[in-house]
């Protein structure tokens, strides 16, 4: 379940839209997430509108559910293509991770150290 919320943001539909266009992939790529909740917050920092030319977006992804826990991904940038491609490549790369490291969990079988050295 996807949830993108927009504050304080001129183009807030097309905002919603880049939004879901860049997590769509995502969310097919790990079919896991449709279990999840997720939640995308957008925002325009205010210190940032009141200077000329200069607009700061924040974009904070945040995962919980049960095979993902408490994930949380926030960065700022000068636009929002921009925050969005790095939290969805980060956010990306951490649940590639997550994923594998459920497989490679299982217990190793002992192997020592040191070959056998046989005494003849």
């Amino acid at each position: 379940m996807l949830d993108i919320i927009v504050k304080n943001v001129e183009e807030a539909e097309h905002a919603r839209a880049l939004v879901h266009e860049r997590f769509e992939p995502l969310m097919r790529r790990f079919p896991g997430l449709r279990d999840h909740h997720i939640t995308v917050i957008v925002e325009e920092d205010q210190t940032s509108s009141r200077r000329r030319g200069s607009r700061m977006l924040s974009v904070r992804a945040i995962v919980d559910g049960r095979k993902y826990r408490a994930m949380t991904l926030a960065r700022v940038a000068d636009g929002l293509h921009a925050a969005t491609a790095v939290v969805v490549s980060r956010l990306r790369a951490l649940l590639s991770r997550a994923s594998g490291n459920a497989h490679t969990r299982s217990p190793q079988p002992f192997r020592p150290l040191l070959p056998a050295m046989s005494l003849v």
